[in-house]
């Protein structure tokens, strides 16, 4: 009898003893799975690469300047970019009308009350335009500096107008002075690039 009494409190120790470090063991797993455990990743929290793309649209297509950021999509233009640097930035506008859209002086004057500026007649809108030839098309290029007075100082327009196939496209540059001065090769580039698929 006291052997068996003596057995059982050494098994009833073990027991216990077991019991415990299985406990421990357990609360140890736990806690790992807690750490471990992951959060997934929206693509939308991976910053996007900027780089030069080719642009397609049912009739004419253009290379996009690496570094400029393509804008939402919004009515009466194909397509829309902006260019950051530091404070300041320039967005560029790719839009085309059926026809000629009114008179040289009635675009001139849309542009300059953009600007902040009064209008001209047609003769003033003439002496404006200056024409630039670019793989055999002949656009008339227009450069505005905004009102000194206004909130538009220090700011620049740089328009190419092309008439072709029946519609008038715009190419329009707008922005911060120095931004807009610096992006002009990028300009002529991207106009160099384009293509048209209509005759």
């Amino acid at each position: 009898m006291v052997y068996c009494r003596y057995f059982l409190e050494i098994f009833l120790r073990f027991f216990s003893l077991f019991i415990f470090v299985s406990s421990i063991f357990l609360v140890g797993c736990h806690r790992d799975q807690i750490t471990m455990s992951s959060v997934p990743v929206s693509f939308r929290d991976v910053p996007h690469v900027s780089e030069a793309t080719s642009v397609t649209d049912s009739e004419i297509s253009w290379k996009t300047p690496e570094g400029w950021e393509r804008l939402p999509d919004v009515a009466m233009r194909l397509a829309g970019f902006k260019k950051v640097s530091g404070a300041e930035s320039v967005e560029l506008t790719i839009a085309a009308f059926p026809g000629d859209v009114g008179t040289l002086a009635a675009n001139v004057n849309r542009w300059r009350a953009q600007m902040g500026l009064s209008p001209v007649d047609e003769a003033g809108a003439q002496a404006l335009v200056r024409e630039r030839t670019i793989n055999g098309h002949v656009f008339q290029v227009v450069t505005l500096e905004g009102a000194s007075d206004g909130p538009n100082a220090h700011k620049q327009l740089h328009t190419a107008m092309l008439s072709y196939a029946g519609k008038t496209w715009f190419f329009k540059m707008s922005g911060d002075t120095s931004v807009v001065q610096g992006a002009l090769p990028e300009f002529e580039q991207m106009l160099v690039t384009l293509e048209f698929k209509v005759l």
